[in-house]
């Protein structure tokens, strides 16, 4: 995966907008009062513009949510490429940066580096197995 540059880039969770409420559909069947109710609920809260998901009754995400998501999600993977990049080029890398690091090369096909015990990575592939 590339530096996501759009909403769509965005993961599942990140989009999904806000659950107000959940309403299990065993409860418009087995209780048939109660789900007289719970359908014209459900046929206001899309009336209104909220979304059906399954179960849940969702206040989709608007565009100022999204873009924040995004910049977030930029920021995280400009930092993750930075801290790989620096292991590329020999600096020693704090062990709270490494799973970044090795999650960012899989993520980009990258080589997967090891790390000895002073932070310094390791591409060689017999090095890394060891």
């Amino acid at each position: 995966m590339s530096r996501p540059t759009s909403h769509a880039d965005l993961p599942d969770y990140a989009r999904k907008g806000h659950v107000v409420a959940s309403i299990p559909a065993t409860f418009i069947t087995r209780y048939p009062s109660l789900g007289q109710h719970l359908l014209a609920a459900l046929a206001e809260a899309e009336r209104l513009g909220l979304v059906i998901d399954g179960d849940d009754i969702v206040i989709p995400k608007d565009d100022d949510e999204l873009d924040v998501a995004l910049r977030s999600a930029q920021s995280s993977w400009d930092t993750s490429k930075r801290w790989y990049d620096e292991a590329r080029n020999g600096e020693v890398i704090d062990s709270w940066k490494r799973h970044s690091v090795i999650t960012h090369a899989r993520t980009e096909g990258l080589p997967v580096p090891g790390f000895d015990e002073f932070g310094n990575a390791i591409f060689d592939a017999e090095a890394v197995a060891r």
